[in-house]
């Protein structure tokens, strides 16, 4: 039997591994991003590295599960609030703007990181599981936003789209999330995702 200790060393030791993984995506970009630079900027062997990983797809992938359950974890207390699909949608992109910049260099992975995995045909990864768990929850926000009036009636992939560009005019204002007020958030998703009453450019 494994004792606690093991799998606490491990765990650390996979750890390590998984931030030299995104040190090196983060400095270099992705395609700069082998097995033997992880293990040099890790200070791991090359056989060590093996041990706790077989490939770096296994590197991405672990990282990948991890950073969407990280997204979809700290949205748990807005999904169980008792307010408007409008005011939680807004709630939710605020939150995850905060996580993204916490940590930027994860986000970008995990919207980069994909490309560069094969994903067999007949199973679903993990991470993608979280991925589209967190992509209907907002879907979902959307669509009930739009049965009460709250949103203008639009097809859920240009919904999606819209979500889209709505995280990146926020990301681009350049401020810190705290520095973001209710009225900036309602102006951005005023032009992307407008009420049915009002124009996007008013």
């Amino acid at each position: 039997m494994v004792s606690e200790r093991k799998i606490n060393e491990r765990e650390y030791r996979k750890s390590l591994i998984r931030k030299a993984t995104l040190d090196v995506f983060g400095e270099l970009g992705i395609e700069k991003v082998t097995m033997d630079v992880i293990a040099k900027k890790s200070d791991f062997g090359k056989a060590s590295l093996y041990y706790y990983f077989p490939s770096k797809e296994d590197v991405f992938n672990e990282i990948m599960v991890i950073g969407w359950a990280k997204l979809l974890d700290g949205l748990d207390d807005i999904v169980k609030d008792v307010i408007s699909p409008r005011e939680r949608f807004i709630q939710m992109l605020k939150r995850l703007v905060t996580f993204v910049q916490e940590d930027r260099t994860l986000f970008e992975f995990l919207m980069i990181a994909p490309r560069h995995v094969n994903v067999e045909t007949n199973e679903v990864p993990e991470w993608k599981n979280h991925q589209n768990h967190l992509y209907g929850m907002l879907t979902t926000l959307l669509e009930e936003g739009i049965k009460k009036g709250e949103f203008v009636s639009m097809p859920s992939e240009i919904a999606m789209r819209a979500i889209g560009g709505i995280f990146h005019g926020i990301l681009f204002l350049g401020k810190s999330p705290t520095e973001i007020n209710e009225n900036e958030f309602e102006a951005l998703i005023q032009n992307f995702i407008p009420t049915p009453d009002a124009s996007p450019n008013e």
